[in-house]
């Protein structure tokens, strides 16, 4: 086995490790971002995400869904997985949705972990 032994440190500076102001200027900037890169010429991709959830919702008594139905579509179109990004943490927030309780996620790369699940009140 050969080891590296050659290693320096990264040209940019590292993000502080705790930093909460910080944190959530990354999170809203991840979110703006991602919610205004467009799915084809319409809409943007978070939209367009949001829709499918609420189709998904709407299609089951229990009117549930999770992250794992904007995934699901994002597949079905042919779209890469990647491109929601970090607004993937806004997919649910709007006052359309109430938060009910977790499941699992079905998605092979969650590895079973726990999610939260969604109901559509709109």
């Amino acid at each position: 086995m050969r080891v590296r032994t050659n290693y320096s440190a990264p040209a940019y500076a590292p993000l502080p490790l705790f930093d909460i102001d910080e944190a959530t200027r990354l999170r809203d900037e991840g979110r703006q971002r991602a919610s205004t890169t467009l799915y084809g010429r319409e809409k943007p991709i978070l939209e367009a995400c949001r829709e499918a959830c609420r189709r998904a919702a709407l299609r089951r008594a229990t009117r549930t869904a999770t992250a794992d139905d904007a995934y699901r579509w994002l597949g079905d179109q042919g779209i890469d997985l990647e491109s929601l990004g970090p607004a993937a943490g806004a997919l649910f927030k709007c006052e359309e949705w109430r938060a009910v309780g977790y499941t699992q996620s079905e998605r092979t790369t969650n590895h079973g972990r726990v999610v939260r699940l969604w109901e559509y009140v709109g």
